[in-house]
């Protein structure tokens, strides 16, 4: 394929490793599972949790070299492929409005969880 051809919009169920280290299935389209530097597997065992509700995946933020316009939020599938990513570097093919496109690495999102405090070392108590 090469840029501009059409995208086959086709989900598998894939392995997404969190941070914590447990595994959860994710549907995620087969176009991106076939690039290497997200990280994506099968969910071949079919034994992983689903995503708890709140829960935000580690992205990487991407957009067109040509054009700052066309951007994209993709998903990592584990924190080595996240890492591994170069802002300014790294690029990756998406699926951007049925077509493809490279694009290159210009933020990455790390994992949050909505309604909950990861860092409690550092919560401010007022005194009184």
């Amino acid at each position: 394929m090469a840029d501009g051809d059409a995208v086959i919009r086709d989900f598998q169920t894939e392995v997404y490793q969190g941070d914590d280290g447990v595994s959860y299935r994710h549907k995620q389209l087969s176009f991106y599972k076939a690039q290497a530097a997200l990280g994506w597997v099968d969910n071949a065992s079919y034994t992983a949790r689903t995503l708890p509700r709140g829960y935000k995946m580690r992205r990487w933020l991407v957009q067109n070299a040509a054009d700052h316009t066309q951007r994209a939020s993709v998903p990592v599938a584990t924190n080595a492929a996240y890492i591994a990513g170069v802002i300014g570097t790294t690029t990756i093919k998406v699926a951007y409005r049925g077509v493809e496109i490279t694009m290159t690495l210009y933020a990455k999102e790390g994992e949050r969880h909505r309604g909950q405090s990861e860092d409690i070392a550092v919560q401010f108590t007022a005194p009184g």
